[in-house]
């Protein structure tokens, strides 16, 4: 089981996702998120998640989690106050996220001579956070799943690896808001 569906999945209450192996699993693994919200996760690609430390109490950070959401313009679609968890069963984002160019965020290729697809193309994006207690602090463990195309033609999706640049934007965003 990856990282990211262990987390997701002890956050959301679902059933652990099934194993073929260590370090393998099926192809897609959906997991249900509070609300009724699903999220699938394609297993063949390598699930990026982030832990990072907020320096509140796990509620307070929770909160400061969700208003990082908002500041970056990221739709919450399921929250559960009682697990700590928040996430969306995906959203579609074109050139930038809160001003910054996604090819920050996401490498989705791109050819020698062309702009990243992260920027050319439409970048639909599923992500999902937990805060844990920590001690008097908190952990932030984030996990995204990203795929990326062209508008407006009928072509396959391509995979976007995340350069954990948004995991950490959300938790230094986080820490800024929790600390005031």
């Amino acid at each position: 089981m990856t990282a990211a569906l262990a987390v997701l999945s002890g956050a959301c209450g679902a059933s652990a996702p099934r194993s073929v192996g260590e370090g393998t699993s099926v192809d897609r693994q959906t997991l249900e998120l509070p609300g009724g919200a699903l999220v699938t996760l394609d297993t063949r690609q390598p699930r990026n998640i982030e832990s990072l430390a907020i320096s509140a109490p796990a509620g307070r950070a929770f909160e400061a989690v969700r208003a990082a959401y908002d500041s970056l313009g990221i739709p919450v679609g399921a929250i559960d106050s009682r697990t700590l968890t928040l996430g969306n069963n995906g959203y579609r984002m074109r050139n930038s996220i809160a001003g910054v160019r996604m090819s920050r965020y996401f490498d989705c290729g791109g050819g020698a001579n062309t702009a990243p697809n992260a920027e050319r193309y439409t970048v639909h994006i599923i992500i999902a956070s937990q805060i844990k207690s920590a001690g008097k602090d908190a952990e932030v463990r984030t996990a995204l799943d990203a795929t990326a195309r062209p508008e407006g033609m009928t072509v396959s999706s391509v995979r976007c690896a995340s350069t954990a640049r948004l995991e950490r934007q959300i938790a230094a965003i986080a820490n800024a808001i929790a600390s005031r």
